[in-house]
């Protein structure tokens, strides 16, 4: 029997999942715990790790997401405690600086080194 974590965490996964496939990635769909990689499918280009713990590396988290993004972008998405459906527009979006520079560069425009 899953744990109330475990099932926090699924259900997270489901949500988040959920909420890209309404926001225009039509194909994203939670990926079953029992197998490796990226936490939510269907998503070509984007690589995310989902998190709803309370206590953890987040670190390790992002770590995780590069390892299963191959070479589509990896990020992690927190769930904070506290933080039901109702607020996941205020989860938590944390990738690493150096993929995260280049995205700024691209939406501003950016053209230089």
């Amino acid at each position: 029997m899953a744990t109330s974590r475990v099932r926090r965490g699924r259900k997270t996964q489901e949500l988040l999942a959920e909420w890209f496939n309404n926001r225009g990635w039509f194909q994203a769909r939670s990926r079953p715990a029992s197998l490796p990689g990226m936490d939510i499918e269907g998503m070509p280009g984007w690589a995310p790790e989902v998190k709803a713990t309370r206590d953890g590396s987040l670190t390790a988290a992002v770590r995780q997401a590069v390892k299963n993004a191959e070479n589509d972008t990896p990020f992690v998405v927190w769930r904070p405690d506290g933080y039901g459906p109702e607020k996941i527009d205020q989860w938590l979006v944390v990738l690493p600086l150096g993929v995260f520079t280049p995205m700024m560069r691209e939406l501003e425009g950016w053209a230089g080194e």
